[in-house]
């Protein structure tokens, strides 16, 4: 996990999710089939196909996904950009925190209906906890947590809050933005 995102990571419900300081392990059999959860994710409105400028060429373009409304930008990226057999284990959601605070709640929507179509639950990487999404106390944690992360990430790179209006990809393109500042 970048200091430049904040990252959930769904997994299936019957996985077992350990947490190891800042390593989470996922055990579990009864891995997604791709194609059902490409299917998921396609079917969110204004989700398309891309590929990050990062990736290696190893990476699978199968695997990464975008949301974009014109305001931000939010991240899916599929067993880590890797084509397995056995199928989905994991999906990463993140956004850039220097995208708009309401970047947030429209994540949160979009676990909500990936988990909800697949059965899956939301692991949120920044607390170290499966949330659960029908608590708004959890929700609120984690949210906070977000604009912490998010504040100290304007406050280390010496950027206005106030000035930073366009949508950003996480890794790289982000960086390579701030710089041409």
């Amino acid at each position: 996990m970048g200091m430049e995102s904040y990252n959930f990571l769904l997994a299936p419900k019957d996985y077992e999710v350990i947490f190891d300081d800042e390593i989470v392990e996922l055990k579990g059999n009864q891995a997604l089939p791709f194609s059902e959860v490409i299917k998921s994710i396609s079917s969110i409105p204004l989700v398309q196909s891309y590929i990050p400028k990062d990736s290696s060429k190893d990476d699978n373009a199968e695997c990464y996904y975008f949301y974009s409304d014109s305001t931000c930008i939010i991240e899916l990226e599929v067993n880590a950009g890797i084509i397995e057999d056995k199928g989905v284990e994991e999906i990463s959601v993140r956004f850039a925190v220097i995208n708009p605070v309401d970047t947030f709640n429209k994540t949160i929507q979009i676990c909500r209906g990936i988990c909800n179509n697949l059965q899956m639950r939301t692991i949120d990487l920044r607390l170290g906890q499966v949330l659960d999404l029908s608590d708004d106390l959890q929700i609120l944690r984690s949210e906070k947590a977000f604009e912490t992360k998010r504040s100290n990430f304007f406050k280390l790179f010496m950027l206005d809050e106030e000035t930073w209006t366009r949508p950003s990809y996480c890794g790289k393109e982000l960086y390579d933005e701030i710089r041409t500042r």
